[in-house]
């Protein structure tokens, strides 16, 4: 998902190209007009502190106390924000999977449906300190994912598609497909390709 407002933007500008498409077919473009009404809403809620998912701006370990200061008071959409920055090794700073992993935890435990899925992912894939375990892996994504949250029905349906569970798998990747995430497509396709041999 696209963290900074230029990315939201530039993702509406090629959604709308792809709608403009004559070549596309009447499923991309309804999925992509979904994906726009989502991408519209998070750009409105930009701005605000509680509505937003896009990681504010964070040059110096200054910046990023503040942000962390602000976690501690409660917010989820906030702890969601330290934790994505923690988790980003690219920012070399203030990478630090085992602290990702406890803001992802106080995030998710409030609701914060980003968090959730992935606060799954880092119990599938054993990170930052959590022991591996699929038991709680499936229980956050689940969480996310009947949130309505795409990105977890897409993890969701990843999940299920490894375990294997072809049918569940492709009941969420059908639904994050439905919600706009474009990358579901193509797992979904495969997914059905396994079901029908």
């Amino acid at each position: 998902m696209p963290k900074t407002k230029q990315e939201l933007q530039d993702a509406i500008n090629e959604y709308k190209r792809v709608i403009n498409d004559p070549s596309s077919d009447s499923g991309t473009i309804a999925s992509s007009k979904k994906a726009i009404l989502i991408l519209e809403e998070e750009l409105k809620g930009f701005d605000s502190s509680w509505g937003s998912a896009a990681v504010p701006v964070v040059r110096t370990r200054e910046d990023f106390d503040a942000l962390k200061q602000k976690a501690l008071e409660g917010n989820p959409v906030i702890q969601c924000q330290v934790a994505d920055i923690c988790a980003d090794y690219s920012r070399s700073d203030f990478y630090d999977v085992a602290e990702a992993a406890h803001w992802y935890e106080k995030a998710a435990a409030q609701g914060n449906t980003r968090a959730q899925w992935l606060l799954g992912l880092f119990y599938f894939q054993g990170l930052g300190g959590l022991r591996q375990d699929n038991e709680k892996a499936e229980e956050w994504l689940l969480k996310s994912a009947h949130s309505g949250d795409v990105d977890g029905q897409y993890a969701l349906g990843g999940f299920y598609s490894m375990k294997p569970d072809l049918v569940k798998a492709e009941y969420w990747l059908e639904k994050a497909v439905d919600g706009g995430n474009p990358e579901a497509r193509v797992m979904l396709d495969g997914v059905r390709l396994l079901l029908r041999t």
